[in-house]
């Protein structure tokens, strides 16, 4: 049993989801990067409420970077606010709406299977 399979519904949902999710983090990158506003790095809250499970780690991860980073080079302070939103929301966060209505179709086949 392959865990993708492109001719199941739950593969074509995962893919929209995940088609739904990439477009809104590039216009939050867009956003991020051309925005007048005072602080634009707010905008990545919103990801915080929708890749929850995913968001957890940026609570763990971003601890343990403010403990250090007043020790971090400026320069690698950036690299790391724009890195880490993207590895964390963009990457994890879509393989996450991707793999989301598979792995629930796949949990439900096994609940449910008939003896």
């Amino acid at each position: 049993m392959h865990l993708i399979d492109t001719k199941k519904l739950s593969c074509k949902i995962g893919l929209f989801l995940g088609v739904i999710h990439i477009a809104l983090f590039i216009y939050i990158v867009f956003q991020v990067n051309f925005s007048s506003e005072p602080n634009p790095s707010l905008y990545w809250l919103v990801f915080l409420y929708i890749d929850f499970p995913i968001s957890l780690l940026s609570y763990g991860i971003l601890n343990g970077y403010a403990s250090v980073a007043p020790y971090i080079p400026t320069f690698l302070n950036k690299l790391f606010n724009f890195l880490f939103p993207i590895l964390l929301f963009g990457v994890m966060g879509t393989i996450w709406y991707i793999m989301l209505p598979i792995l629930i179709s796949n949990a439900g086949k096994k609940i449910f299977k008939k003896k």
